[in-house]
């Protein structure tokens, strides 16, 4: 029998299917953008109001891939502050961008014109405001993004105009983790838990009569990606890991990159 006022460690049915897609789906979330020192990649701008918030990125077991939703200002628990102090959370703020560069993983595949969360801290958040308050909007802005050294926010230290981007042309070419948004988008008109995913990722907008508007490429459903874990579940991730540092910018790098001509 289970300790009173704890759940069972099994269920019977099919109730749980659905909980279990969306703790995959929140452990997964969208790919973030990230450059190693010493390259160059080319981004386009979805939006330009950035989602801030405070998050905690600690190093466990050989990974930087950890990124946790501070819950000191939302919730009374908090464990990433309690275990990994709270010097070590940092001012973020997101934005949702098309990475046009080509990235080959460690495993050998080749992706581009990837939908992305790009993540800017304090330094580059008021980069990108100047270049805001210079053009008007970053909106279908392509920007040379370099990333000079180690030192350096590994979203790039230096954001230079390129020219505006076709963002109907884009849409024919882009893609969410590997598969074209147009053929997301189809899907999910047709099935109503393919669209009830999507409206958890992307923030979609429809037509009166229901009809989801394509094409378009959609900024990201930053309430749902960006939600903090439950601290519970922070606090076992936490317990379980070997913690190597409390914080920093590293991530798993792509093995290389390069830019093709862009068809857009």
């Amino acid at each position: 029998m289970p300790t009173e006022g704890k759940k069972s460690w099994f269920t019977t049915g099919y109730e749980g299917i659905d909980a279990e897609k969306e703790r995959i789906a929140r452990l997964q979330g969208p790919n973030r953008f990230w450059m190693k020192e010493g390259t160059r990649r080319s981004v386009v701008f979805i939006d330009d109001e950035p989602t801030c918030l405070y998050e905690h990125n600690p190093k466990l077991n050989g990974t930087w891939r950890n990124q946790f939703t501070c819950l000191k200002d939302s919730n009374d628990i908090i464990p990433c502050c309690e275990k990994l102090g709270e010097k070590s959370r940092y001012y973020v703020g997101y934005y949702t961008i098309v990475d046009l560069t080509e990235n080959t993983d460690s495993k050998g595949n080749k992706y581009q014109y990837e939908v992305k969360l790009l993540p800017t801290k304090l330094k580059t958040l008021q980069l990108m405001r100047r270049k805001k308050q210079d053009r008007g909007s970053l909106i279908g802005c392509i920007f040379k993004v370099a990333r000079d050294t180690q030192d350096d926010p590994n979203c790039g230290n230096e954001y230079e105009f390129d020219r505006e981007a076709d963002l109907t042309k884009l849409f024919s070419v882009a893609n969410y983790k590997g598969k074209k948004l147009a053929e997301l988008f189809k899907e999910a008109a047709e099935k109503a838990d393919v669209l009830a995913r999507m409206k958890e990722t992307f923030q979609l907008s429809f037509e009166k009569g229901g009809n989801l508007i394509v094409p378009k490429i959609y900024s990201f459903n930053y309430e749902h990606v960006l939600a903090p874990k439950d601290p519970k579940e922070i606090r076992s991730m936490l317990g379980a890991a070997s913690i190597e540092a409390s914080g920093g910018e590293g991530e798993d790098a792509p093995q290389g990159e390069k830019d093709d001509p862009v068809p857009f």
